[in-house]
This record gives C-alpha cells, structure tokens and sequence, in this order.
C-alpha cells in the first residue's frame, strides 16, 4: 500500500508500488543527481494563482527547491528557468542527471527531453508504479505537512499555501537532518558553512514593521511608528540562505519586505488570531472591517 506522504504528495488513493531490483549509482558532487516530480492540484488556488507546485532535490545533499505552476504543462519552462539561474550562478557545479517519472502532461513528453538535451543532461525515467523516484515523492508529502501545520498554527486563509510551502522548504534547507553525515543541514552540507538561525521565525507569526517616509527628494525615512503584519516567507540570497523578511500587510493587504533591523516579531502570536481579538475589543477598528470580515467571514461586523 501507499504511505500517508506519497497520498497527500500525488493525491492518488489505492496506487501499488514495485520494487525495482537495478540500484542506481550514488551521486559524488552537489547538483549530479535530481530528482523531480510534481505535486498533485491543490483544493483552491493560492493568492498567487497557482494550482500545483513542482519540488526538485538533490540526491547527494538533500537541498530542495520549490516552483509554483498554473498546470503541468509549465514545468518545462519553469525547470529551464531554473536551469539557467541557479546553475549559472554556481558554475562549478553542473546538472549531470535528472530523474522523472513518466508523466506525458510535465516531464515524458519530447519537449522535455529536447530540453534535457539542449542542457548535456542524462534522462532517468521512471514509470509510475516504481519506487525509484520515491525520494522526491516522499519529500512532496513532508513538505505538504509541514505546510498544513504552519497553516493551522497561524490561522491563515486556504489560499497562503503557496506561502507556506515555499516557507517550508526554506526551513528545512537550514534545519538538520539525520540524511546527512553528522546531522549537518542540507545548506550546510553543499555549501560548507553553517546556516543564521536567528532569522528563523514562525509562519504568519505577528510582527510589527517599521514605516517607510518618503520625502519628496525621494529619500527614504524611517518613522518610529510601525504596521502591524504577518511573517509569510523569506527573500532569499542565490544560495537558498534567507536575506530579509515578506511581510502581509494587514491594513493594506500587500506583501512588503523588511530586513532584520527593521521588524519586531512576536513569535508566540499569530498575526490573525491578534488582530481577531483585537476587532473584538474594537469594533470601529479598521482591522474588523477588512480583515476578520474576509478571513474569518463575519457577516455583521458592528455587532462584534
């Protein structure tokens, strides 16, 4: 029978698995090996408008990568974009291999394997009912739950998966993990240097961010006062290692980003759930008026 990761990885129910008896050869360098695969459709459509997400990981380090898709039909174009990023960016390591499943609709049509090509990239297919691909498939359902965690935790609106599953796989490049030798994190191990956990805070925690004054020289000032938001993900550095902080803005309702100087988070409170309890001790507030009434669907907000 199927594990609990694999059903919530490809939302497939009754799918058998065989055991392959070739064993592949172990990669030696970072970025050798990768193993892909695509997530199942999700039940709503995240605020950014996508549908499902494709994860690709390292066989020889364990480090992921995330990219959201509107249909299968785009991850060609995603992993290409990928391709020519990331891996231009760390030129002494090269993309050797690459381990798919045989799906027709993302990665077993001739488009994908032109692409392949184009790149020197050796093709592993695997077919649908084989465990050979079973690394990334088993990681899609990890990251999923973690997702479902975060997201009930801080109380956020089905749509903030896309958020919480990029955070997700952020937190698990940076954390340790008994895959690899001595513990070390998958940051750690391809790159050889220890992660900053200081900037390391829960998803759709509460924080308070520092207002941006911009005078009409266009200088930037900051004021003392600050706005109330929800910590929903890191901006990262080309290496995967987190730079500064997305913020929700709860007032507005954007996405600002803020570096460590210029936040206070309260790591304890879910932005949501302060700001539900707030409208209730403030009924004029602005706050229950745009956001308890569009997350927490409350019809008569002046009876709060």
């Amino acid at each position: 029978p199927t594990c609990n990761c694999c059903l919530q990885g490809k939302n497939k129910k009754g799918a058998k698995h065989k055991l392959s008896t070739a064993t592949p050869a172990e990669p030696t360098k970072f970025l050798e090996h990768i193993a892909i695969d695509n997530s199942g459709r999700q039940s709503v459509q995240s605020v950014d408008g996508y549908w499902y997400f494709m994860l690709f990981i390292c066989k020889k380090t364990s480090l992921k990568w995330v990219r959201f898709l509107a249909s299968p039909a785009d991850s060609k174009k995603s992993f290409e974009k990928w391709l020519r990023g990331y891996c231009k960016q760390h030129r002494t390591f090269k993309v050797k291999f690459v381990r798919h499943d045989g799906g027709k609709a993302d990665f077993g049509n001739k488009a994908f394997g032109k692409l392949l090509t184009k790149y020197d990239i050796t093709r592993e297919q695997t077919g649908g009912t084989s465990t050979n691909n079973a690394k990334v498939e088993r990681h899609i359902g990890i990251i999923t739950m973690d997702s479902n965690t975060n997201m009930i935790w801080c109380q956020g609106p089905r749509n903030w998966w896309s958020w919480s599953i990029n955070y997700a796989v952020t937190t698990r490049n940076l954390l340790p993990t008994s895959t690899n030798p001595g513990h070390m994190s998958p940051y750690e191990y391809a790159f050889n240097r220890k992660p900053n956990y200081s900037m390391l805070v829960p998803f759709g925690c509460l924080a308070y961010a520092v207002v941006k004054n911009i005078d009409k020289n266009g200088k930037t000032n900051y004021r003392k006062s600050s706005r109330v938001c929800a910590m929903v993900g890191y901006e990262l550095k080309p290496d995967g290692h987190p730079l500064a902080y997305h913020l929700y803005d709860c007032d507005l309702g954007t996405v600002i980003r803020r570096t460590d100087d210029l936040v206070t988070f309260n790591h304890d409170m879910p932005a949501l759930k302060f700001i539900a309890e707030r409208a209730v001790k403030r009924p004029v507030d602005i706050y229950s008026n745009a956001i308890v009434a569009k997350y927490f669907g409350l019809k008569n907000k002046r009876k709060l």
